[in-house]
């Protein structure tokens, strides 16, 4: 599975900061300056993502995230983007 050191990685993350990995992979789209769209059905949902805002990442756990995303080599694109050339 190519996503599993990605998974792992944040699995640490979340272990390390005791939070859940979605709140790891928020907190890495808001230092990124990202504000990510995300979908909650329960307020307690959004509660624990709203304490994604004070997770944070150092620069090595950051970088560490991006190379992990980067080693999957999986890239998403919307279907409004334009290839890249």
């Amino acid at each position: 599975n190519k996503l599993e050191p990605l998974n792992k990685l944040i699995n640490e993350l979340s272990e390390k900061f005791s939070v859940n990995p979605s709140q790891i992979v928020v907190a890495h789209s808001l230092v990124k300056g990202m504000l990510p769209i995300i979908g909650v059905t329960k307020t307690y949902q959004a509660d624990q993502l709203a304490k994604a805002i004070n997770i944070r990442l150092n620069s090595d756990e950051i970088e560490a995230l991006e190379q992990a995303a980067e080693d999957t080599g999986v890239t998403v694109k919307a279907s409004w983007e334009k290839r890249m050339i």
